[in-house]
């Protein structure tokens, strides 16, 4: 169906709930008509145009089952503010393994302009964390990178790796860049790194 909040948004909405003996299913499929306050002053899409518009509707979607212990949901949208020349995209997916979400911002016509990455399993066996171009006064976080996993092999003998890169720079003209490496196996333990 559709529905209007406010006489400001409307909504295409499909919902099924129901209910068992031993729980609970329930699916939403959401779609936000495109969005706009003010005379373009604030805009809410699904995603962006190379000319940084938001256009189609932002989507939200999620289908959980407590009997089967099932999970799946995922939203994807847009927002700009031109008269501060601000936008951001992002994407958010989760399922029965795990989480990514990724998100561009880019506010007051660049200034700012991140973008994050980051994946993980519930049961934390992996997790991936990537940024890239986060500015803090004269410094300038090209890129940070975080990747940790753990497996239990056969033998009840642990391998974890956790892997660390950044590259920096100072009012663009100093460069930093290093790297650390730390492994286990069972109880041996290696590291290694790196800065230049």
């Amino acid at each position: 169906g559709q529905v209007n909040l406010f006489d400001l948004v409307e909504f295409r909405l499909e919902t099924i709930i129901s209910f068992t003996a031993s729980g609970l299913k329930f699916m939403i499929d959401a779609e936000m008509e495109h969005f706009s306050i003010g005379d373009g002053f604030l805009e809410i899409g699904k995603k962006l145009t190379e000319d940084k518009q938001a256009v189609g509707g932002a989507k939200i979607f999620m289908d959980v089952d407590t009997d089967a212990v099932t999970l799946q949901a995922y939203v994807e949208a847009a927002i700009t503010i031109p008269i501060i020349k601000s936008y951001a995209e992002v994407r958010l997916q989760l399922d029965d393994e795990g989480a990514e979400f990724e998100a561009e911002v880019n506010l007051f016509g660049g200034v700012v302009n991140p973008s994050v990455e980051c994946k993980w399993k519930w049961d934390f066996s992996e997790f991936t964390l990537k940024i890239h171009k986060l500015v803090f006064m004269a410094v300038t976080v090209d890129e940070l990178f975080l990747d940790v996993s753990i497996a239990d092999t056969r033998r009840a003998r642990v391998q974890s790796e956790l892997y660390f890169r950044a590259k920096i720079s100072v009012l663009k003209i100093i460069g930093i860049e290093g790297e650390f490496k730390l492994k286990q196996n069972g109880a041996r333990i290696g590291t290694s790194f790196w800065v230049s």
